[in-house]
């Protein structure tokens, strides 16, 4: 585990669009693990030196500092073997080499995937305010030209399913931002841009899945990107984090407002379970961390329309909200 994780941190690092909690410095586009773009054993020198810059060791959120718990998870008996560039160089060839061979018999591997997808969706987030229900996301498109004139239309479904007129239920990017990749991707010469969406949705009618159609201005036809025709699903809309109302509460205590709108009045009882990945030990087992918290009814976010808003103070150590659950029911989100 060790050397394994040792041989691929000489490579790559911490994007902060990606992990804004781990990179907190908004201008501060990739912490890399090492000081060197080559394939060598600067990752453990500098660790053993102390002179290391990997935010996964020596960052500013503790709990995120993964690198350290499994380097010194040994006395760092583990990282001294690997200063000898030779014992690195071997050790991280048998590694690798095991772990393409761990393919089960009979199975058949395809050519390798040495490109990334065309399109990538992330960061659907739901909220409701004035008596509209918001719906933000990001589509990934890559590129070979930046500069090109692209025109993205997201297109969505009401809670029925049924598509309705372009004019209510369409809208257009409104931002987009240049995508940053990893040492790896930037000799390969990729390039990719990610697109903004907002948009404003009839509470009435709602959603339950959108998609996009991507034209190059260039006389192709028009892409569909709709998750192979069955579009990308809103599950639900009665329970949901409010985007728009939770907040960071202050980057120093490292705790986030949570806040959940839940179609219903007061007396629902809701909790929300999160999931670390990274244990709050420093020796072995490192296991992760599961806990419950119970919501209580915000009262710095009346009702309204038909929402009453639930809130909890939540560790920003936590990767993931496992699920909300809503009195007998539960929704995993």
């Amino acid at each position: 585990m060790i050397s394994l994780v040792a041989c691929g941190h000489t490579l790559g690092g911490v994007r902060q669009v990606d992990f804004p909690l781990v990179v907190v410095d908004p201008e501060d586009v990739l912490q890399t693990f090492d000081s060197t773009i080559e394939f060598d054993n600067a990752v453990v020198s500098e660790y053993l030196q102390n002179t290391t810059q990997n935010v996964l060791v020596v960052g500013p959120n503790v709990t995120t500092r993964s690198d350290f718990r499994i380097f010194s998870s040994a006395g760092n008996a583990t990282m001294q073997s690997l200063l000898s560039s030779d014992t690195f160089n071997k050790t991280c060839g048998t590694l690798i080499e095991r772990m393409l061979n761990t393919v089960p018999n009979g199975v058949t591997l395809t050519q390798p995937i040495s490109e990334p997808f065309d399109f990538v969706v992330s960061q659907p987030f739901l909220s409701y305010r004035d008596g509209n229900l918001f719906m933000t996301t990001k589509l990934r498109v890559m590129g070979e030209n930046p500069n090109r004139t692209v025109t993205i239309m997201m297109f969505w479904a009401d809670r029925q399913g049924s598509s309705c007129p372009s004019t209510g239920c369409t809208v257009s990017s409104t931002d987009n931002q240049q995508v940053f990749f990893s040492v790896i991707g930037n000799i390969q010469g990729l390039s990719a841009t990610r697109y903004l969406f907002n948009a404003t949705i009839t509470p009435a009618t709602s959603i339950s899945k959108f998609w996009f159609e991507v034209n190059e201005n260039d006389g192709s036809d028009v892409i569909i990107v709709d998750n192979g025709g069955s579009g990308f699903a809103i599950e639900q809309d009665s329970l949901f984090v409010d985007n728009s109302r939770s907040q960071i509460v202050s980057a120093s205590t490292f705790f986030t407002q949570l806040v959940v709108a839940v179609r219903g009045d007061a007396s629902s009882t809701v909790t929300v379970t999160t999931f670390n990945p990274f244990a709050n030990t420093t020796t072995p087992p490192y296991l992760p961390v599961i806990l419950t918290a119970n919501l209580e009814v915000d009262e710095s976010n009346p009702s309204e329309g038909g929402f009453t808003f639930f809130t909890t103070n939540i560790s920003n150590s936590v990767n993931f909200l496992k699920s909300v659950a809503l009195r007998t029911r539960k929704r995993t989100l």
